[in-house]
This record gives structure tokens, C-alpha cells and sequence, in this order.
């Protein structure tokens, strides 16, 4: 349901007339999703979410636990719970769909580290995830 609202600002002695219209709120957030063998959890942002950080809808996933010895603690400088992840290595995609399956592409590159892009408080970041000397069976332990 629209809902339009007019508004009237004035500054300076200069009047601004017009309408705006109010977005649907979001629902709750999704639950976190645990990627174990990988040592992190993601949840989707939300449209507000996306908003208070600038960020368009499809800006990536918000990191919400990095576990030690996991591969996403192999990051210089550290991932930390509330990064927004935005893009991993140059694979291309919606994170907050096709996490995973974008790992993995990344993973099978066989480079020692991949750039991790980040977004933490209003700062984009590029971390370097340390994949060398990583193997995925350890994880599953």
C-alpha cells in the first residue's frame, strides 16, 4: 500500500513544496546462515539495512560471526561480525544467494589469497583472505 505524503520545507525565505512516498518495511531480518566448514555466519540485509549503509539492494551480507581457526579468521586485516561482505576474489553475484557456490569458484583458483571487499561502518575495505596452507577437510573436523 502507497502512501503518499506532501511536505513543505522552507530555508532561506524559499519555500520547497512536494510529495514522498513511503517504502514498505522490511520484514524481520532472516535468520543467520552458518557456513561451518568455511569458519563464518552471514545473514541477508535488510532494505533498511542496505540504506543506513548506502549500500543498493544487492550490497552483499552481513558477517555475523567469524569462528577462530575457520578460514574466514585467515583474513589480514581481521573480518569482524558487522562487516557487510560485498565481494569475494572476482567472482561476480549476489552474495546473500550464492555464497557458497561463489566460494568455491574462488577456492578451486588455487591463489595463495584472494581479496575479500568490505564494507565496516562507512569505510569499504579490502581484506586478504590467506587460502594457501588452508584445506577444506580440516574444517569439517
Amino acid at each position: 500500500m502507497e502512501r503518499a505524503v506532501a511536505f513543505e520545507l522552507s530555508r532561506d525565505g524559499e519555500r520547497i513544496q512536494g510529495t514522498c512516498t513511503a517504502d514498505e518495511l522490511d520484514p524481520p531480518p532472516a535468520q543467520d546462515e552458518s557456513f561451518v566448514e568455511y569458519g563464518i555466519t552471514l545473514r541477508a540485509l535488510t532494505k533498511e539495512e542496505c540504506f543506513e549503509r548506502f549500500l543498493d539492494e544487492s550490497g552483499g551480507v552481513l558477517v555475523t560471526g567469524v569462528r577462530a581457526g575457520g578460514l574466514f579468521a585467515r583474513t589480514t586485516p581481521k573480518l569482524q561480525s558487522g562487516d557487510v561482505l560485498l565481494a569475494i576474489g572476482d567472482a561476480e553475484g549476489d552474495l546473500s544467494t550464492a555464497f557458497a557456490i561463489m566460494l568455491e569458484h574462488t577456492l578451486a583458483s588455487d591463489r595463495p589469497t584472494v581479496p575479500l571487499r568490505v564494507r565496516r561502518g562507512t569505510e569499504e575495505l579490502i581484506l586478504a583472505l590467506k587460502l594457501e596452507g588452508f584445506e577444506l577437510a580440516e574444517a569439517r573436523k
